[in-house]
């Protein structure tokens, strides 16, 4: 009898643990959607700067998409109670490691976190406040509860006077990244660390906590790990649809010229959005070019916003100064010598 009675309860638990099971991956699903997602923000592996800095370049259109990071930041704030209700619940998920070698749930919650508290601490008038701060708020309570239930002891409330480990050195370098895509930083640098400070300390005990003890992937600002590791930076994004300085073939690409720099901004606005180059013919320091039966000398592309733009030039052979005449004030087009090759 008793032994009939063990093959049963066998059964019955097995049962209950293959029912978990739609549960668990359920979870897990939900969590590795929005990390994947994240990746083409903030790089692989993520990083705060990193998020702020490719969302303003905006894969390099010429427009800022930092008007996309409330949505972003309440998106994230949802992700973190839904994380900390169900890896509580469940223990086991906190352990469950991301199928990409360089992704983690940790460091992504991180990276949004550090996200926000930059940007309300170098650009309080155009950051998101209300998102950002809520976003925040759910972000280290998430952190806190789960290292709590790992049996760290995390007090309830951040003392604001401890401090953080992450060094003004970092924080510069994170400003460097940032004003390298002409992010818009409003306010002092100085000024703003003992703000930036006051945000993160908040969660980088927990964050640190919860990485070193799940082994997340070591990215930068995630902390130590139990064994020295260098941290990880975010792989630079590939030049998506840019041709390479050393491509051949017979790619071509149409050139405009105009013989005065002040034609410029209305040919480029003219054109803005079509794969056209700009250039004047006027070398006056602000658009450098020298086009005509010489052909061009130094070029430098013109945005409708009258800002200097990278990409580069596709080409076809052609005598030099084989433009074909349009007409009107000067202006013209035709194509690029084939020994012409500019970087803008």
């Amino acid at each position: 009898m008793i032994v009939f009675l063990a093959a049963a309860v066998g059964l019955v638990i097995l049962t209950l643990q293959i029912a978990y099971l739609p549960t668990l991956y359920g979870a897990f699903n939900r969590r590795e959607t929005d990390v994947a997602l994240l990746n083409a923000r903030a790089g692989v592996p993520s990083w705060g700067p990193e998020l702020l800095a490719r969302t303003h370049y905006a894969l390099g259109t010429g427009t800022s998409t930092l008007d996309t990071m409330p949505e972003l930041y309440t998106q994230w704030e949802r992700w973190a109670a839904d994380v900390a209700e169900s890896h509580t619940t469940y223990m086991q998920l906190v352990r469950f490691r991301s199928p990409q070698p360089l992704s983690s749930w940790v460091t992504a919650l991180l990276a949004v976190l550090d996200s926000a508290a930059l940007f309300l601490a170098l650009s309080p008038a155009a950051a998101p406040v209300i998102p950002a701060r809520l976003c925040l708020r759910a972000g280290f309570e998430c952190f806190n509860r789960i290292a709590q239930a790992m049996g760290i002891y995390i007090p309830e409330e951040a003392d604001p006077q401890a401090g953080i480990s992450l060094t003004y050195a970092e924080f510069l370098q994170a400003v460097d990244r940032m004003r390298a895509v002409d992010f818009g930083i409003e306010r002092d640098l100085a000024e703003a660390w003992p703000d930036f400070v006051g945000w993160r300390v908040n969660y980088e005990r927990s964050a640190y906590t919860v990485a070193a003890a799940v082994y997340a992937v070591p990215v930068l600002w995630s902390g130590p790990r139990r064994h020295p590791v260098a941290p990880i930076a975010p792989s630079a994004p590939a030049a998506a649809g840019r041709p390479s300085r050393t491509r051949e073939g017979p790619e071509t690409g149409v050139l405009i010229v105009s013989q005065y720099a002040e034609h410029v901004s209305d040919i480029a606005t003219a054109v803005a959005g079509l794969p056209l180059i700009v250039v004047g013919g006027r070398d006056d320091g602000r658009v450098k070019a020298v086009g005509g039966a010489t052909g061009p000398r130094r070029l430098a592309g013109v945005t409708a916003a009258g800002r200097c733009r990278r990409f580069a030039v596709p080409w076809r052979r052609e005598p030099p100064g084989a433009l074909r005449r349009e007409g009107g004030r000067g202006a013209g087009s035709g194509w690029l010598p084939r020994s012409v090759m500019a970087w803008l």
